[in-house]
């Protein structure tokens, strides 16, 4: 304890911790206040940033601020989703397992006990789809399978395109993995795939 003014002002080592509304008790020669309005608080946690995770779901790390000491009193979402298997890696860094999902900008919600970020723009993404292979139609048309990664498990939410064509009647044949679609007739080669799911594009 260190006195910066005598009489009125104090500094001391708060312990780590987490909460809000923590009474403060000042003891002076066996004498203690008694004024309950006198309370503590340590701060808010904050995130700065997330890992992406595949559609399937999985492991991701959370870094970020005042996450506290005891991992049982925190809880974390992801778009609304309970991220589960929480670990406390240090007091600014977690990891947590995401479920299956698909879609970009999902708000991370981290709240250690009480506390919740209030920060809006702290917000986590599923990896993009990938294509690996896709089968040749005839030029009259048909359907064509495309096999990749991260398609997820919601065929609605898949567009593809090729060649600037859009490829219709989507199904997923293997959910995050293999689906098939129905191209009109033309001709050519070496035509791009356009793969969007929820939003996120494939860059390859």
């Amino acid at each position: 304890v260190e006195l910066i003014i005598n009489h009125t002002t104090l500094t001391c080592l708060a312990a780590s911790g987490y909460g809000d509304h923590i009474h403060i008790n000042v003891t002076v020669d066996g004498l203690s206040n008694f004024d309950e309005n006198e309370i503590f608080a340590y701060g808010v946690p904050g995130v700065t940033s997330s890992t992406s995770a595949p559609t399937q779901g999985g492991t991701i790390t959370i870094t970020g601020s005042n996450f506290g000491d005891d991992q049982t009193q925190i809880r974390v979402d992801i778009g609304g989703v309970s991220c589960a298997n929480i670990s406390l890696l240090a007091s600014t860094m977690l990891t947590c397992f995401v479920t299956e999902g698909a879609g970009k900008n999902k708000h991370i919600n981290v709240t250690v006990g009480a506390q919740s970020n209030t920060d809006t723009n702290s917000l986590f993404s599923y990896l993009a789809p990938t294509v690996e292979t896709s089968t040749s139609p005839p030029t009259e048309g048909g359907i064509i399978t495309i096999s990749g990664s991260n398609f997820g498990t919601n065929q609605t939410q898949i567009t593809v395109d090729i060649g600037g064509v859009r490829c219709v009647e989507v199904e997923l044949i293997d959910d995050h993995t293999i689906f098939t679609c129905k191209i009109s007739a033309g001709t050519g080669y070496r035509r791009h795939v356009n793969i969007s799911v929820s939003g996120l594009l494939n860059m390859d």
